[in-house]
């Protein structure tokens, strides 16, 4: 039986959660979008702790790098050090295009990088890239 992904956008601008948001539903994806604001947020929902019903599996997780509480390269970090999230799908979802950036994020194994300088076009790329592994659902 095939489940239907969730996906959890960890980001705290508005504005780019709601471009990522009608990015997504502008190509067809229907799938149920879950939003943190911050990574203690985003793992309290990931672990179901701090009065949060974890995030069932399946999920896809677009981590934003730059936030504040607690940045996306320390969520990711916890992440990949937790037994139960290590293999979670991860993309990162960043306005930088630092070199740094992505070799520091790439050493923890994401699944790509999102720009959002070209979020339609790295968002379409990504979302085609996983469409033969995981349920991802287009009207």
């Amino acid at each position: 039986m095939t489940q239907i992904v969730s996906l959890l956008i960890i980001e705290d601008d508005d504005f780019d959660f709601e471009i990522m948001k009608q990015t997504l539903s502008t190509m067809g994806v229907s799938n149920p979008l879950i939003r943190a604001k911050n990574g203690i947020e985003a793992l309290n929902l990931l672990r179901g702790e701090d009065g949060h019903a974890a995030l069932s599996k399946p999920y896809l997780i677009f981590l934003d790098l730059n936030m504040p509480r607690m940045g996306g390269m320390d969520v990711l970090k916890e992440i990949r050090a937790d037994k139960d999230l290590e293999n979670s799908t991860v993309f990162i979802f960043t306005s930088s295009e630092s070199d740094e950036d992505i070799l520091n994020a790439d050493k923890y194994n994401v699944a790509g990088f999102i720009l959002k300088s070209d979020i339609e076009g790295s968002l379409r790329e990504a979302v085609q890239s996983l469409g033969f592994s995981w349920c991802i659902v287009a009207d």
